[in-house]
């Protein structure tokens, strides 16, 4: 077998696995979403000037309000309002699991989400 062609079974290889990763990742945020009333929680996000942030309450008691991006260095913000529920369905995600809801860099950077550098005046 001639290199190219093992590279190209290799690279088809790898966007089948990053496909199945990414569907499974989606269906587990969707698990997520159908635990959300039987354990209380509740997932906002709510536009701030130009930015996004995500608020995640028990029981209508609030729990977490992030206003930059976790896990990140430096105060960054949300740039869009899909990017903060992504990243507030995977805290949500562990507190049903049970888990400290800290995400750490690759949790977030694996979602491919943008933020900006917060400006202070």
């Amino acid at each position: 077998m001639a290199m190219k062609e093992l590279f190209k079974y290799i690279s088809v290889f790898v966007i089948i696995i990053i496909g199945i990763v990414l569907v499974i990742n989606t269906l587990v945020l969707v698990n997520a979403d159908d635990k959300k009333e039987s354990k209380g929680y509740s997932l906002k996000v709510i536009q701030k000037d130009s930015s996004w942030i995500y608020v995640i309450a028990k029981n209508d008691k609030v729990l977490i309000k992030q206003e930059y991006v976790p896990a990140v260095k430096g105060r960054r913000v949300f740039k869009s309002k899909e990017d903060a529920e992504i990243i507030g369905k995977l805290v949500l995600n562990k507190l049903y699991r049970n888990q400290t809801p800290r995400l750490t860099i690759d949790e977030v950077m694996s979602n491919s989400i943008t933020f900006n550098n917060l400006i202070v005046e």
